[in-house]
């Protein structure tokens, strides 16, 4: 599929380019306009001034410990399946679209690993306003020497959910009529993870939109990547076939 048609720009500017957008304007809202602080303080007022669910055995132990368990055996469950399937030598398509996810799905918690040291902010339950020790320095503001590191930015356990917005694009190349309620899924996993973090003091809301949209940009990258790959190895063959005739 060639690049420059306009049927392939609007399709990235609707599924790409849009979100990235909405996602923006909402990191924006919460974070510059400070409405992280409106509903941290919320929610902190409804456990009675104090993080209640910090260490509630559901909070912790299901929804983050299990949960977190349970995204390594898929995540290593789908690297067995990609061996199998090259080694069986199973359909290109399908090789093609799990290789494709699981670049993403490594490439996501690569990422957001890497930026939670290299952006090192506090939690909401870390700040003197929420029965923590620590002012709250801003996203780039400039920290004085010694300063504790807190890695709360961006949110890694939401990315949990989010970084499986690739099997969007996996069920584009497989089975092309469940990729948006794959979208959907993995988008609504991400924001309950998000909220369940949020409940328990550890992320202010905006820490899971910037994890939201960097799991979908570098979900699109890889994808298109590979697919602009895959056009131009086609069009090689191709003319290779022509001149060859």
């Amino acid at each position: 599929m060639p690049l420059l048609t306009s049927s392939y720009a609007g399709t990235l500017i609707k599924t790409v380019l849009l979100p990235l957008l909405i996602l923006s304007l909402m990191f924006y809202l919460f974070y510059q306009l400070e409405l992280d602080f409106v509903l941290a303080d919320w929610l902190y007022q409804q456990q009675g001034g104090r993080w209640v669910l910090q260490q509630h055995w559901l909070m912790q132990k299901v929804l983050h410990d299990r949960v977190r368990d349970l995204n390594l055996m898929l995540v290593v469950a789908l690297i067995c399946y990609g061996v199998w399937l090259r080694s069986a030598a199973k359909s290109a398509v399908l090789r093609r679209a799990v290789a494709t996810l699981l670049y993403s799905l490594l490439s996501c918690f690569a990422v957001v690993s890497w930026l939670k040291h290299v952006l090192p902010m506090e939690c909401p339950w870390d700040l003197l306003q929420f029965g923590g020790d620590m002012p709250f320095y801003g996203l780039l503001e400039p920290r004085p020497e010694g300063t504790p590191t807190h890695l709360c930015f961006p949110a890694g356990h939401a990315s949990i959910g989010f970084a499986w917005l690739g099997l969007y694009y996996f069920f584009l190349e497989t089975k092309p009529q469940w990729a948006f309620k794959a979208f959907i899924a993995a988008a609504a996993t991400g924001l309950l993870l998000g909220a369940v973090q949020q409940s328990r003091g550890a992320h202010f809301f905006s820490h899971d939109i910037a994890t939201a949209a960097i799991c979908w940009a570098l979900c699109s990258i890889i994808y298109y990547i590979r697919l602009q790959r895959l056009s131009f190895d086609a069009s090689g063959l191709s003319v290779g076939g022509r001149q060859n005739g």
